[in-house]
């Protein structure tokens, strides 16, 4: 990663990849910006105590910060308390505002982001974007391919990653984005292109393992075995179906 103009090199630990299923995709990553408040909810303590958009919060109830997150575990300290917080205005005033902490630890204002970080939008002509897109569906596979090693050797764990269409239902937005639509659709083809390619008997992958045996040795597979094959294999699916919707709905309770 790249800070102040210099690569730093992130260490996680070995067990890093078990424990990313249960973490809230919310603190997986929090933006390090000043506690700019950029809306102030009315009736809410912030409001009441006169909080304005652009004061900055510097301290809570004498100790002080200097990033948003650190606000919540400071706040969580003082629920249902009057405490006094230390504001820089706008203006550049230095204040002290008395703030009742609700009881979720909150006070009903939201950070400023805008003026820290700026979107950027890459455009693609036509020819540009074929190739494009075909290096972000290798890199995606490649991803996958790699998280299916990884639960095959224990490195992952199945029942906090396999999943059915409730796990697949989720991926998709609530609200209508056609870019994250048409991103997830195209991933979920791409899963199950890989999917279909495994030499499981029921699946292309299985013909075509069976294809190949009749290549090298010059010896059709009897109809016997294949049917046999494809039967163990069928129920073999059907399990594995049954083990995802069983696990999605053990996680919905």
């Amino acid at each position: 990663m790249q800070r102040g103009g210099q690569t730093q090199v992130v260490t996680f630990s070995n067990d890093f990849a078990k424990k990313l299923p249960k973490i809230k995709k919310s603190d997986l990553l929090l933006a390090r910006v000043p506690f700019v408040v950029d809306t102030a909810l009315a009736g809410k303590p912030a409001a009441i105590a006169g909080i304005q958009k652009g004061d900055r919060i510097v301290s809570v109830n004498g100790q002080s910060m200097t990033f948003f997150e650190e606000f919540k575990p400071l706040a969580d300290q003082f629920k249902n308390q009057t405490i006094p917080l230390g504001i820089i205005s706008a203006k550049g005033d230095t204040l002290s505002k008395t703030v009742t902490i609700s009881e979720h630890g909150t006070i009903g204002v939201g950070p400023k982001y805008d003026e820290f970080f700026k979107k950027e939008t890459q455009n693609y002509t036509l020819a540009q974007a074929f190739p494009a897109g075909v290096e972000m569906g290798w890199g995606f596979l490649t991803d996958q391919m790699q998280a299916f090693g990884m639960m095959f050797k224990g490195d992952l764990s199945v029942k906090d990653n396999l999943g059915s269409v409730i796990s697949i239902g989720k991926l998709f937005d609530p609200a209508w984005d056609w870019r994250i639509f048409w991103t997830v659709t195209a991933s979920l083809s791409i899963i199950l292109a890989f999917m279909n390619l495994l030499p499981i008997p029921a699946l292309d992958g299985g013909y075509v393992l069976f294809l190949i045996w009749e290549v090298v040795s010059g010896r059709k597979v009897s109809d016997t075995f294949m049917e046999r094959a494809v039967t163990v294999g069928f129920f073999l699916l059907i399990g594995l179906m049954i083990v995802a919707l069983g696990l999605d709905i053990w996680r919905l309770f």
